[in-house]
């Protein structure tokens, strides 16, 4: 089991990403890297996204959530919602439950299917959640 957004818990899903196909089509004009941050914690994951693969993930630092192109937020009990795959990630956004912390949501619209998939996967590691 590892620890929603742990060094651990971001290869692994790093290598999901990598390993499928769907992931790998729906995302195919995709890049850009982005960081899933917990509010009020320093809890924080990067993924640098490029054309279907993912170059890398981790404990994002200091310089991954300076430099990412896209920033979202959440309380944990919403991430654990949408990491178990129980909350539509757009519905999410669009109630303020989820925030779009950094970049353009008119830029993510046609890539709604590789979020899905990406969100898919993750629901694939045996993830144990600390709230």
């Amino acid at each position: 089991m590892a620890l929603a957004f742990s060094e651990e818990w971001a290869a692994a899903w790093c290598r999901l990403l990598n390993a499928s196909e769907e992931y790998a089509a729906a995302a195919h004009a995709w890049e850009g890297s982005v960081v899933l941050r917990v509010r009020s914690s320093s809890s924080a994951v990067f993924l640098d996204l490029h054309h279907g693969r993912c170059r890398a993930a981790r404990v994002a630092t200091d310089i991954d959530v300076a430099g990412a192109a896209f920033i979202f937020e959440a309380d944990i009990g919403v991430w654990k919602s949408l990491l178990q795959n129980q909350s539509n990630p757009i519905l999410a956004l669009m109630t303020g439950r989820l925030e779009l912390a950094r970049g353009e949501f008119g830029r993510l619209l046609p890539y709604a299917n590789a979020a899905k998939e990406l969100l898919h996967l993750v629901t694939e590691i045996d993830t144990e959640f600390d709230d």
